[in-house]
């Protein structure tokens, strides 16, 4: 008779142990890995984030930069700009400027940066300009939803003398008179403001307060009342508010590809040397 064969036992699993640093050991303690994002990325994400123009290489923060992608269907290839920064794929970025986009064109910026055969529209700096046009507008519009604007002469001279205001919004068209009045009310207003964080998000150094009034006629009369739903609208003050730093975000880059002037100034900053 055979004898019966004894089950073996479970085959008992060497337990993890806690050590003193909190790492799980067993033999030896198990070194964790180091994290790839900074200290100061963590505390405050995208502060240290810098891109590089692939026209001109220049670095900077993504704020005044463009993204753009490779639209891919129907087998194009097209580069398309990205404004917002959320389509997916590879993107590259361009500083945003019309030289610095024109550079990218000529001297094939994005081929090499996609490393494929990537085409750019013949129009494409024309398309970027009109897009950053409509983000800035309706970035305008959500401001007046927020609350932010000071719409016409009267309510825009009341904000900017009481020292509040972030940006000066007039009309390229508009009368040079009324212009000269409102910034020498901003100029009145900065006597007496003392900047401070309430109104700019944590972190962004182009986004706190600043002793200027930033200065934007960008826009005609039309364009101005279509997107404040406004009729004859000449003058807009936009208080200190994240709503109206999102504007001036999207005014600045517009700026860069604007022919007849700066597009975008400041009221009351010291003179550059």
């Amino acid at each position: 008779m055979r004898r019966a064969q004894r089950p073996k036992p479970p085959r008992r699993r060497k337990r993890l142990k806690k050590a003193p640093d909190d790492t799980l050991c067993a033999d030896k303690p198990l070194t964790a890995s180091p994290s790839p994002i900074s200290p100061t990325a963590r505390r405050n994400p995208g502060k240290d984030r810098v891109r590089t123009c692939v026209g001109t290489g220049e670095q900077g923060a993504p704020d005044g930069f463009i993204r753009f992608v490779v639209d891919s269907r129907d087998g194009a290839n097209l580069v398309t700009p990205d404004f917002n920064g959320k389509l997916p794929g590879r993107g590259a970025w361009v500083k945003a400027s019309r030289a610095a986009l024109e550079k990218a064109i000529a001297k094939g910026g994005f081929a090499r940066s996609f490393k494929s055969g990537v085409r750019a529209p013949a129009d494409l700096v024309e398309a970027v300009e009109a897009g950053l046009a409509r983000q800035a507008l309706s970035a305008l519009g959500l401001a007046r939803r927020a609350g932010a604007a000071a719409t016409g002469f009267d309510q825009a001279a009341a904000l900017l003398k009481a020292g509040d205001a972030a940006a000066l919004v007039s009309a390229c068209d508009g009368a040079a008179d009324g212009k000269r009045k409102l910034k020498a009310r901003a100029l009145a207003g900065l006597r007496h403001c003392k900047p401070d964080a309430d109104g700019a998000p944590d972190g962004d150094s182009d986004e706190r307060p600043a002793p200027h009034v930033a200065f934007v006629d960008l826009f005609d009369v039309e364009a101005l009342s279509q997107a404040l739903g406004r009729d004859g609208v000449v003058h807009v003050a936009l208080r200190r508010a994240p709503a109206s730093f999102r504007f001036l975000k999207e005014a600045r880059r517009l700026a860069g590809f604007c022919k007849d002037g700066p597009g975008v100034s400041a009221i009351g900053a010291a003179p550059e040397s």
